[in-house]
């Protein structure tokens, strides 16, 4: 049975908010830097599910330095 992008997530769901909480500390340069790098070093056949991750920890990122003001 293939697993579905869902529940690979919420399998990897302690390290996505992990991850998340690793990017809210790096600054915009060394953000954009691991984003490209991430993706780079993503095979094909996963880029849309962490192209969803970033998606999640951008949103995670922004509310996070939102906060900070």
């Amino acid at each position: 049975m293939e697993m579905t992008g869902l529940d690979i997530f919420h399998m990897y769901r302690p390290q996505i908010i992990e991850l998340a909480v690793i990017c809210q500390d790096m600054n915009r340069k060394e953000y954009e830097s691991w984003k490209a790098e991430t993706m780079k070093a993503t095979p094909m056949k996963a880029a849309g599910f962490m192209g969803k991750v970033i998606m999640i920890v951008s949103a995670f990122r922004k509310a996070a330095l939102s906060g900070k003001d």
